[in-house]
């Protein structure tokens, strides 16, 4: 799924049981989202906005409960890895 405002690029794949999302931003300014996450913990593998990738830094949360969608803030030029690892 992409969004041209913002410059948005959502993946969802999945195998089995196993499901992930990457969540990627063109645009050179953060972009708060709301995504379809399907229910359960998503925990966040990979966000290269953090400082240790030489990012910014990001307030995502390292679990994310989802109901279904999800609401965060993506920084600029940045994306994110999460992967599903649970049902509420």
């Amino acid at each position: 799924m992409g969004y041209e405002k913002p410059p948005v690029l959502f993946l969802r794949r999945w195998c089995d049981q196993g499901l992930v999302a990457a969540v990627f931003n063109f645009g050179s300014d953060s972009t708060s989202l709301i995504l379809p996450l399907p229910l359960g913990s998503w925990h966040k593998l990979l966000d290269s906005s953090e400082v240790r990738w030489s990012g910014p830094g990001n307030n995502t949360p390292p679990v994310l409960l989802s109901p279904g969608t999800v609401a965060f803030t993506l920084p600029a030029h940045s994306f994110i890895l999460l992967k599903r690892t649970g049902i509420q």
